[in-house]
C-alpha cells in the first residue's frame, strides 16, 4: 500500500510524508480574484503594508473574516507563463510541514500575480529581535533555531522536488503565537528564470546586503 502510494505522489510531483507534517489538510490553496484580494487591503494601501522584499510587497487583508498576509509579486519580464506558474503553485502547496509557512491561496489574472498565506502577529524573527521590549530568552532562541533547521531539513530531504532556499535570513523567518518558527519565501523563487534576483535551483543567490552593520544577536 505504501509503496502504491510513493508511486502517485511522484506522478504528481507532491513531496514525501514527513514525521513533522502539518496536521492541518486542505484540498489545495483556493483561487482568488484580483478585485477579492484588492479590496481585503483596501486597493493595497500603505497603511496595510507589512514589509517589502526581493519578490513584492505583503500586505494584511482582511478576507471572511480573518486576517492574512497576502503578498503582491513584482511584475517580473522575465515571469514564466501562466500555466506554468499554477503548476509551481500546486507543487509548492503540497510542501507541508510545521516549520513552514503554508500557501492557502493565489491571484493569476495576467501581469497581477498574489499569494495569499496565513497572518501571523508575532511577525517575523527580524521584527522581534529589533524591538526595544523584545521577550526573546535564549530557551525561545534555540527553539527558532532548531525549528528552523527542521524546516530547511524537509526541504532538502524529504520532498520529491528539492527545494534549496539560498535566501536564509530572519525576515523570512515567521513566528507563531507561541513564537515557533515558520519558514517563508521557500518557493516563490521557482516561480522565476535564473536572470531573477533570487532563485531556489541552482545559482547561489540571495538577497544582497550593503552597508551591512552588525548588530548584537
Amino acid at each position: 500500500m505504501a509503496r502504491s502510494w510513493e508511486k502517485e505522489s511522484r506522478g504528481t510531483m507532491f513531496s514525501k510524508p514527513s514525521p513533522e507534517l502539518n496536521p492541518s489538510k486542505s484540498i489545495g490553496p483556493r483561487k482568488y480574484s484580483y478585485q477579492q484580494l484588492a479590496k481585503a487591503t483596501n486597493h493595497f494601501s500603505n497603511s496595510h503594508l507589512l514589509g517589502e522584499g526581493g519578490f513584492g510587497q505583503v500586505y494584511k487583508g482582511l478576507l471572511d473574516g480573518e486576517y492574512y498576509a497576502i503578498k503582491k509579486l513584482k511584475n517580473f519580464p522575465d515571469l514564466q507563463s501562466e500555466g506554468k506558474l499554477q503548476d509551481e503553485i500546486m507543487v509548492v502547496s503540497s510542501v507541508r510541514h510545521k516549520n513552514l509557512v503554508e500557501l492557502l491561496g493565489y491571484c493569476n489574472e495576467g501581469a497581477d500575480k498574489l499569494l495569499v498565506f496565513k497572518y501571523f502577529h508575532n511577525k517575523s524573527l527580524s521584527s522581534q529581535l529589533h524591538k526595544s521590549d523584545q521577550n526573546l530568552d535564549w530557551q525561545k532562541r534555540m527553539n527558532i533555531a532548531k525549528g528552523t533547521a527542521r524546516g530547511l531539513e524537509y526541504l532538502h530531504e524529504h520532498c520529491d522536488v528539492r527545494i534549496i532556499h539560498l535566501d536564509i535570513k530572519s525576515d523570512n523567518i515567521l513566528l507563531d503565537d507561541e513564537f515557533k518558527p515558520k519558514l517563508a519565501d521557500f518557493g516563490l523563487a521557482r516561480f522565476f528564470s535564473n536572470a531573477a534576483t533570487h532563485i531556489s535551483e541552482s545559482k547561489i543567490i540571495g538577497t544582497r546586503v550593503q552597508n551591512l552593520e552588525l548588530k548584537k544577536f
